[in-house]
């Protein structure tokens, strides 16, 4: 059995861990995230990129953007990446970069525009993530979950399709 494209749960990654749980993000809608911004957007880090479908068709709808990461912990899923990644043209290859680690571990300071799906983190995690976002973002981010401590910050809300719902709210925040 191949799984070549396909991620396969029961064989790939600790499912039993909701932070690992994964789903694919529908690209044109985060696009249009970006472009409604009310900053321009150059960079972009993707925490918990996954494959990384959404990095690369971003990289290729948003030409004018300089530099996209895509930052994954589960091994499988960084490989994908990386071999969609290869598989890309090179202009795409100059601009994008995926990084196998903890997004807890990278700078979110250097990045216009974060972005993560954090619908299934943990509690625990999702106060990492924010703390994170509240001491290095210093333009966007957009998260899957309304934050009462990121309310400050808070821009629009916009429907996007996922992998698991036609219809799923996402926050921008500006600072």
């Amino acid at each position: 059995m191949t799984n070549e494209g396909k991620i396969t749960p029961r064989e790939y990654g600790d499912y039993k861990n909701p932070n690992y749980v994964y789903g694919e993000m529908y690209a044109p809608d985060v696009a249009g995230l970006l472009d409604q911004s009310p900053y321009a957007m150059y960079t972009m880090l993707d925490a918990g990129s996954g494959c990384g479908r959404l990095v690369l068709e971003l990289a290729q709808r948003r030409p004018h953007m300089t530099y996209l990461c895509g930052v994954e912990l589960d091994t499988y899923r960084h490989s994908k990446a990386q071999q969609l990644w290869n598989e890309s043209d090179y202009d795409i290859q100059q601009k994008v970069e995926f990084i196998h680690g903890d997004f807890l571990e990278q700078s979110f300071a250097p990045f216009d525009f974060v972005y993560c799906c954090n619908t299934m983190f943990d509690d625990e995690l999702n106060k990492k993530l924010i703390n994170k976002i509240l001491k290095e973002c210093d333009h966007v981010f957009v998260l899957y979950t309304l934050e009462p401590r990121c309310l400050p910050y808070f821009w629009k809300t916009w429907k996007v399709r996922t992998s698991w719902m036609k219809e799923v709210n996402v926050y921008m925040y500006c600072k």
